[in-house]
């Protein structure tokens, strides 16, 4: 069956000249024009106008309601699944702002200030909810946006003014560094990377985050009108900085694996060299992450040069550590031939 522009707006609730605009905008377009240039929209359209109505509803931009429409992933029947477990939360939250007013209508009781912040926490979920969870909850799945409202739910007095302080610090320190040009894969870019994989700490799980999803993340400060209006609202760059400063920590992890490699075949080569004759195994030892090593420190290998300090002659023990300064390197074990 097809439908008029008059007919569609009667059978959807919204206006001829909405249905227009989203013609125009590229959100939904016709199934074709009669002879005369009348719109006429098809099933396929009208099961389009009802995504639509329904990341309305959620509070979602139309930019960001034809990405997710248009991306070649979009599952209908997981969207639906989303648009049912975020009306379900909704319904919830209603619910018991609806017990509240009718208690404090009543006078059984005063709210205290735990149950304010309840409330309050109630509010930034359900703010959360409607102004990213439809789009989370159709690139990532229910279980990742649900897992993110329980721990905001869980968070302590203590815990969330902690994460907000936060939050105002990586901002001052992020409009700083874009006043003074600083470089966003310096000190100061990993310094914002840092702080801002501590502040994704208090509604992430740590075992599930991952350095490519917080370069996910970082992704959709510069793609998504709705980050970058949050971090540009005062400095304009703030998103790009921020998101080019997490992205580069892959490289800067690139660099400090290669250094440790380096280490560790150096530390082969000169024990090989000095005790010549005496049957040594090496073993790594666990070296300092990337994220304990700053970018002084990370140069390229090519030119890497460290002061190693090794005995005039082999212990007894050949327990030995072999270190570049402080760095713990290897262990040398009285164990087999060792081969480089």
């Amino acid at each position: 069956m097809e439908y008029t522009v008059k007919q569609l707006a009667a059978l959807s609730g919204v206006t001829p000249r909405t249905l227009r605009w989203y013609d125009l905008e590229g959100l939904l377009k016709p199934l074709r024009r009669t002879d005369a240039g009348y719109r006429l929209y098809g099933p396929q359209e009208v099961d389009r106008l009802q995504q639509i109505l329904f990341y309305r509803e959620l509070g979602l931009e139309l930019s960001a309601i034809r990405r997710l429409l248009d991306d070649p992933a979009f599952d209908r029947e997981a969207a639906l699944q989303s648009h049912l477990a975020a009306l379900e939360a909704r319904r919830i939250r209603l619910d018991a702002l609806i017990l509240t007013v009718k208690k404090t209508l009543k006078g059984d009781s005063v709210m205290s200030d735990l149950e304010k912040f309840e409330c309050f926490k109630q509010k930034v979920i359900r703010e959360n909810e409607e102004t990213y969870g439809a789009e989370v909850r159709a690139r990532y799945g229910n279980e990742v946006m649900d897992r993110a409202n329980a721990r905001t739910a869980q968070l302590t007095q203590e815990q969330y003014w902690a994460m907000t302080t936060l939050e105002e610090e990586i901002r001052s320190r992020l409009e700083a560094a874009v006043r003074t040009g600083a470089d966003p894969a310096g000190d100061v870019g990993l310094d914002l990377a840092m702080r801002h994989k501590t502040w994704l700490s208090h509604s992430w799980e740590e075992r599930r985050y991952s350095p490519e999803a917080h370069r996910m993340l970082a992704a959709m400060y510069t793609e998504d009108e709705r980050f970058t209006a949050y971090y540009d609202r005062v400095l304009p760059g703030c998103a790009a900085f921020l998101r080019a400063a997490i992205e580069a920590q892959k490289d800067r992890r690139r660099i400090c694996s290669q250094m440790r490699r380096q280490l560790i075949q150096r530390a082969c080569f000169r024990a090989r060299a000095s005790w010549s004759g005496h049957e040594v195994a090496l073993r790594p030892q666990r070296m300092p992450s990337s994220r304990s090593i700053t970018s002084s420190t990370c140069i390229p290998t090519t030119s890497l040069e460290m002061p190693w300090r090794l005995p005039s002659q082999p212990p007894s023990t050949l327990r030995e550590r072999i270190t570049p300064s402080s760095t713990s390197a290897v262990i040398l074990e009285e164990q087999v031939p060792f081969v480089l």
